[in-house]
């Protein structure tokens, strides 16, 4: 049997961390606040962007953080951005991607205009954040169940936004990894091969079925970071929810965790952090 990931108790220990924070800051009279700015119009995504922009809200409403979520045409974006920049009382800023009717050109435009400090899930020109939240969520989970990739054949499938700072991470030398592969979706004809080989597997595509039955094996353990990455008769081979976002027990709540804490270390005055960075600089030198 595939050994099931549960992220249950550590998403309650963030949740719990997270409002003894906020609690403190009310003691002062701080109240920590996240803008999410969305492009109006259709994507493909446009279905999981909605569901996580509810899952934001609820959870800061519960943890107190102040959210403010407006939805804006794509021309008045940079617009609303500024505005934001410029508003003290908005601690952190996140610009809801896919972007309608643009490309990622004109999406690296409008990110650009981000204040550096705000962009808290690592949407800014300079990327003070170090990564994006998502890629910070997924190596806590592994971690907080003991899985650092020490002694064990890493795969990340995907080299994008997520995948690329997973890459980084995992090929540090503290982490001890005993090999790491990185594919990316255009090489799908190696998947196979590399993911039977592998002892983790971290899907980071957010192309439908990526990992299907063919590809897994006794005792693997297998992240879904995106909610179309598994093929469906994958997830039942577990018999418990995969860590597949948005669906309860994966990755997704712990990504609007880890975002809310970046938002409430800005309101207790702390500058932008770089998740394992000392990890990240042995592994350059």
């Amino acid at each position: 049997m595939i050994m099931p990931l549960e992220s249950g108790t550590i998403a309650g220990a963030m949740t719990l961390d997270l409002i003894d924070r906020t609690d403190r800051l009310g003691e002062q009279e701080v109240l920590p606040h996240l803008a999410i700015i969305e492009g109006i119009g259709h994507t493909s995504l446009s279905g999981e962007v909605n569901a996580y922009v509810q899952g934001k809200q609820k959870v800061a409403m519960g943890v107190g953080v102040e959210t403010g979520h407006v939805r804006v045409p794509t021309v008045e974006l940079e617009e609303w951005i500024a505005m934001m920049n410029d508003q003290p009382y908005t601690d952190a800023i996140i610009v809801e991607e896919p972007l309608p009717g643009c490309s990622r050109a004109e999406t690296a435009v409008i990110l650009g205009m981000l204040d550096d400090n705000k962009a808290v899930d690592n949407q800014g020109p300079n990327r003070l954040w170090g990564m994006g939240a998502t890629s910070e969520a997924t190596v806590t989970l592994l971690d907080w169940h003991g899985h650092t990739g020490e002694g064990r054949h890493v795969l990340i499938v995907g080299d994008g936004k997520v995948g690329g700072p997973l890459a980084n991470v995992y090929n540090s030398p503290e982490r001890k990894v005993k090999d790491l592969s990185v594919v990316n979706i255009h090489n799908r004809e190696k998947l196979p091969a590399l993911a039977l080989a592998a002892d983790m597997v971290i899907v980071a595509t957010g192309s439908p079925n990526t990992l299907t039955p063919d590809m897994v094996r006794k005792e693997h353990v297998i992240v879904g970071v995106g909610a179309r990455d598994i093929h469906p008769d994958v997830r039942a081979l577990t018999h418990t929810p995969f860590w597949v976002t948005p669906a309860k027990g994966g990755v997704g709540p712990l990504t609007i965790r880890t975002l809310l804490g970046r938002v409430v270390d800005l309101a207790e005055g702390k500058p932008p952090r770089h998740p394992f960075a000392t990890q990240l600089a042995e592994s350059m030198q």
